[in-house]
C-alpha cells in the first residue's frame, strides 16, 4: 500500500500500512547502521568524549550530519559550530543518544518508507514523553522518549524486535515496555500507539490510568504532530 501511494506521488503518509512488519527474514543492517549501533552502545556505557570524537572523525558522513543537525534552526544556537568535539559537548550524551536513534531510521535503502516510519516513531516518542512529564523525573522521561523511538525500529531494520534490542544496551524498563507491554513506561507507549490508531476506547482507558483527561491527550498528540514536522526535517 505504501509503495502504491508513493508511486502516485502522495507527499504525506499516515496509517497502519506504514508500521506494518514486512520481510522480517531480510534484516537491513548495513555498515552505517552497524556503526551507529556501536556508537549508541558506547554512549550508553559512558565512553569518554575523546573516544566518541575519534569515532566520528573516522566517519566523515556521520560527522557532517551531526554538524548539520547541531547548526539547524531547531537547535537554535546563536553561533555556528564547526568542530565535532564542540558539537558533542553541546548535545550531551542523552541528546546524542536520541539523535543516533533517529539516524538508525535513515540508514536503509527504502528511504521513503523509512522516513514515514521515522515520523510515526517521533510522534510516538513525543507523545509518550510529554504524557510522562508530570509523573517521571527528567532521566526517566528521556528514556520514555527513547522507548517510543525504538518501538518501530524493527520495521525499518526488517528484523524481529528481540533481535534489534539485543544489539544495543538499553535499560530494562525500555525493553519491558516494548517487548511485553509491562513496567513503568508501558502505559505511555500504549497511549501513544492508541492515539496513532485513533483508538478512542484505548485512549479513554489509558488516560484514566495515568491521571490525564482525554482533551489533554488530544492536545499533546496534535502538538507532537506539529513538532515532528520540524524535527524530521532537521534530521
Amino acid at each position: 500500500a505504501f509503495h502504491m501511494c508513493h508511486k502516485l506521488q502522495f507527499a504525506r503518509f499516515m496509517g497502519p500500512f506504514i508500521t506494518r512488519h514486512e520481510k522480517l527474514d531480510s534484516p537491513v543492517l548495513g555498515p552505517s547502521r552497524a556503526k551507529v549501533l556501536d556508537l549508541m552502545n558506547r554512549v550508553r556505557t559512558g565512553a569518554e568524549q575523546s573516544v566518541l570524537v575519534e569515532q566520528f572523525r573516522h566517519d566523515p558522513a556521520l560527522s557532517i550530519r551531526l554538524l548539520r543537525y547541531v547548526n539547524s534552526p531547531g537547535i537554535g544556537l546563536l553561533h555556528k559550530v564547526g568542530g565535532i568535539e564542540q558539537a558533542l559537548m553541546i548535545m550531551g550524551q542523552d541528546k546524542l543518544y536520541r539523535w543516533l536513534t533517529l539516524i538508525l531510521f535513515t540508514g536503509g535503502q527504502a528511504q521513503e518508507l523509512d522516513s514515514a516510519v521515522l515520523e510515526n516513531a517521533l510522534v510516538r516518542a513525543r507523545v509518550a514523553e510529554q504524557l510522562a512529564s508530570k509523573a517521571l523525573f527528567a532521566k526517566a522521561r528521556d528514556e520514555v522518549f527513547v522507548t517510543g523511538l525504538f518501538s518501530l525500529l524493527d520495521v525499518v531494520m526488517r528484523m524481529p524486535m528481540e533481535q534489534v534490542l539485543k544489539q544495543v544496551s538499553l535499560p530494562v524498563e525500555i525493553t519491558e515496555a516494548i517487548l511485553s507491554q509491562r513496567g513503568p513506561y508501558a502505559p505511555y507507549l500504549a497511549l501513544a500507539i492508541a492515539c496513532e490508531q485513533d483508538d478512542l476506547g484505548g485512549i479513554e482507558t489509558l488516560s484514566a490510568q495515568i491521571g490525564r483527561d482525554v482533551a489533554e491527550i488530544n492536545a499533546v498528540h496534535m502538538d507532537a504532530l506539529l513538532w515532528t514536522q520540524q524535527i524530521a526535517v532537521d534530521v
